[in-house]
C-alpha cells in the first residue's frame, strides 16, 4: 500500500466550518507512527471559503473524512492544524492548510473475520516453535478467552525480525512493531467494538505484566484473507526495556498463564473501575520510570492519594463524610467570618470567598497520606510493616514540602511501598501465580505456596 494518499474531501470543525477541498496524506502506512512523516494538507480553491477562514483558524480538534482517488475511504479524527499558507496558480489564489493527525481510518468500518493488531516495542517470549527458512524459531503463542460467551482465538506472533533479532532491537532503541496479535472468532465474524473490548482488556494485562504501557499501533481489519479497512494512530508505545518487570515475560508460557488467569476476572469489572486501574498502574509505572529522587516519591504520593479516592468509600479519604461536611459547613464558614477575617489584611479577603472556603473545609478533613495508605492496604488485606509506611509518608511529605534530603536507603524505602501496591493488583486480578518481588534488592522470583 502506498504511503501517499491522494484524493478530496471535507475539513470540519465542530458544527463551524466545513471546507472541501483537495487532499494529501504523508503516512507511514506500515510502519510505527512517525511524527515527523505521518500529516494531512488541504489544497483549497480561495473562492470555496469565506475570507475569515484564511486567517483566523482554530488550532484543535478538527475531522476529516474525504475519499481517495483509487474510491478508498479515508477518515482522520483528531487533527490539529500545524500551518496554513496561500498559493498563486494560473486560476487564482490557492489556500493551504496542513494539520498533524491523532488517528486515521483508511477503508470502511465493518465486521470481519480477522482482526491483526500491530504492537510496537514489546518485547516477550513466545510458546511454540514454527519453521523460518531452514530453522525453527519459536515466534508464535495461541490461547482462547471467553468474552461476551464466545471463543475468542488469540494468535501471538513475532515481526520484524523479531525475536532473532530481540537484542538488536533494544540495542538500536527505536520503536519499532515486534508482536502481531490476530484476533478471531470461534464461530461468525467479528465486530470492530468487539474486536477492541477484547484486545484493549488482554493489553491492559500485557501492561501489568511487561511493566509498561503495551499499546496497539495500527489494526487490520480483513474478510477473506483481503483487508477491507485499516486503522493507524499516534498512542504512546512500550518501553523496550522496562525497569518493573511484574511476570517473567521473556520466558515461555509465563505471559500466557497470567493472561488466561486474569483475563476472567477483568473483564468483569465495570468500564469506569477498569479506566480507574489503568490510570493508577501508569502512575505506578510513571514513578518507577525515571528514579531521580525525590520525583518517584512525589507521583506515587499522588498516585495513591486518587486510587483511595476512587477504590474505597469516603471515609477512607476523609475523616468526615460529603453530607455532614456540607451539613456543617455554614458553622465553619462563621467561625472565620467571624474569628479569623479581622486578623488578616483586607487583600487576602479575597482567597476566602464560597470556593476557597470549601476548599479549606475540605482539606482540614482529608486523611492524611499515611491514613490513606493503611486503610488501602486493610481494605485488600495486604500484611505490612507500619515502619516502612512511616518511611515512605515522610519521605514524600518532605519532598511535597522543600524539606528533602536524600540517602541511600530511599530506592528501597519507594521500592517496598510500590511492592505493596503491586500485591494490591494482584489481588484485584485474582492472580496468585509465580511474579517478581521488587521489595528486595536484587528482585526475586517468587512461587506462592497454597
Amino acid at each position: 500500500m502506498s504511503d501517499l494518499l491522494e484524493g478530496r474531501g471535507k475539513f470540519k470543525f465542530g458544527e463551524e466550518i466545513e471546507v472541501e477541498g483537495d487532499f494529501n496524506v504523508n503516512l507511514n502506512i506500515d510502519g510505527v507512527w512517525n511524527k515527523n512523516k505521518n500529516s494531512i494538507s488541504g489544497s483549497f480553491d480561495e473562492t470555496s471559503m469565506e475570507m475569515t477562514l484564511r486567517h483566523d483558524l482554530p488550532f484543535f480538534p478538527w475531522d476529516f473524512e474525504g475519499v481517495t482517488t483509487e474510491g478508498k475511504k479515508v477518515i482522520g479524527n483528531g487533527l490539529a492544524l500545524s500551518k496554513q499558507g496561500e498559493s498563486f496558480t494560473q486560476s487564482g489564489i490557492n489556500i493551504n492548510w496542513g494539520f498533524n493527525i491523532n488517528e486515521i481510518v483508511i477503508g470502511d468500518y465493518q465486521e470481519c473475520e480477522a482482526f491483526e493488531y500491530w504492537i510496537p516495542n514489546f518485547i516477550i517470549g513466545f510458546d511454540e516453535m514454527t519453521k523460518v527458512g531452514e530453522r525453527f524459531v519459536r515466534n508464535k503463542t495461541q490461547l482462547s478467552l471467553s468474552y461476551n460467551q464466545e471463543t475468542i482465538s488469540v494468535e501471538l506472533l513475532g515481526v520484524n525480525n523479531f525475536p532473532t533479532e530481540a537484542q538488536e532491537i533494544r540495542k538500536i532503541n527505536e520503536d519499532i512493531f515486534t508482536v502481531k496479535i490476530v484476533l478471531r472468532k470461534g464461530n461468525g465474524i467479528l465486530s470492530f467494538d468487539e474486536a477492541n473490548a477484547v484486545i484493549d482488556s488482554l493489553l491492559d494485562l500485557c501492561s501489568v505484566a511487561y511493566g509498561g504501557r503495551v499499546s496497539w499501533g495500527t489494526v487490520i481489519g480483513s474478510v477473506d484473507d483481503n483487508e477491507v479497512f485499516r486503522v493507524i494512530r499516534n498512542v504512546p508505545f512500550a518501553p523496550l526495556n522496562p525497569s518493573r518487570q511484574l511476570i517473567m515475560v521473556n520466558q515461555p508460557r509465563f505471559l500466557t498463564q497470567f493472561i488466561q488467569t486474569c483475563f476472567p476476572s477483568y473483564i468483569q469489572l465495570t468500564q469506569e473501575y477498569r479506566d480507574t486501574f489503568k490510570k493508577f498502574l501508569a502512575g505506578i509505572q510513571l514513578s518507577s520510570s525515571t528514579l531521580i529522587f525525590p520525583v518517584p516519591y512525589i507521583v506515587l504520593g499522588s498516585v495513591i492519594e486518587d486510587y483511595v479516592s476512587a477504590e474505597l468509600e469516603e471515609t477512607s479519604s476523609h475523616y468526615v463524610g460529603r453530607a455532614d461536611r456540607r451539613r456543617i459547613f455554614p458553622a465553619f464558614k462563621e467561625f472565620l467570618e467571624e474569628h479569623v477575617f479581622p486578623l488578616i489584611e483586607q487583600g487576602d479577603i479575597g482567597d476566602f470567598d464560597e470556593s476557597g472556603m470549601k476548599q479549606m473545609w475540605k482539606g482540614l478533613l482529608t486523611r492524611n497520606l499515611r491514613s490513606r495508605i493503611t486503610n488501602l492496604l486493610d481494605a485488600f488485606e495486604i500484611p505490612y510493616d507500619p515502619e516502612s509506611v512511616r518511611s515512605f509518608v515522610k519521605k514524600r511529605n518532605d519532598a511535597a514540602h522543600g524539606n528533602y534530603v536524600f540517602t541511600s536507603a530511599d530506592y528501597h524505602i519507594w521500592s517496598q511501598m510500590v511492592a505493596l501496591l503491586e500485591q494490591l493488583i494482584f489481588k484485584k486480578l485474582q492472580y496468585q501465580g509465580p511474579y517478581y518481588d521488587w521489595s528486595v534488592s536484587p528482585p526475586e522470583w517468587r512461587i506462592p505456596t497454597n
